[in-house]
């Protein structure tokens, strides 16, 4: 195995650039490990650690441990995510504040059916554009059409009642 000078990566005996940053290893020279490792020196002894009361264990002794990088192509680590779609994001917000402020005033209750059709727009835009937001948007046309559907059926209500109360004063 080669190690290249710029990224300190690990590369094939036969590579002749780097896998990772491209530099040339042509110059470089294959040594082979010593036999027999040399001779050192035992560690100078670590100092004792009393960690103040409720602070925990004292740190295990020894050399600090290293981190270690996967190379290039390993799976794990951040993954890059497809953004969540904003007209998804909308169209759920518009639906829940059309349904939940309609007992306050009679002006919200259009928003239920904005957010609804902003859903389905949202929907065929994530079908085209791979975005995240499928369920938000799904939600936001659910809560939608059911506000629609609850506002017209209260004034339908009004209406009956109205029409009831006005034909018994005759």
């Amino acid at each position: 195995m080669q190690t290249c000078r710029s990224c300190q990566s690990a590369n094939l005996d036969a590579a002749v650039t780097c896998s990772v940053c491209g530099e040339s290893l042509e110059s470089y020279s294959i040594t082979e490990a010593p036999a027999t490792p040399p001779p050192y020196a035992p560690p100078p002894p670590q100092p004792t650690y009393a960690p103040p009361p409720g602070y925990g264990a004292p740190p295990p002794p020894g050399p600090p441990s290293a981190t270690v990088y996967a190379p290039p192509g390993t799976p794990g680590g951040y993954m890059a995510t497809n953004p969540t779609n904003n007209m998804a994001i909308t169209s759920l917000v518009l639906s829940i504040v059309g349904v939940a402020t309609a007992p306050l005033c009679y002006l919200p209750i259009l928003l239920a059916p904005v957010g609804a059709i902003i859903g389905h727009m949202a929907l065929n835009r994530i079908k085209t554009s791979g975005q995240e937001g499928r369920g938000l948007a799904l939600a936001g046309i659910i809560i939608g059409w059911f506000g629609t559907l609850l506002a017209v059926g209260v004034v339908i209500l009004i209406i009956v009642l109205v029409a009831a109360g006005s034909g018994s004063t005759t």
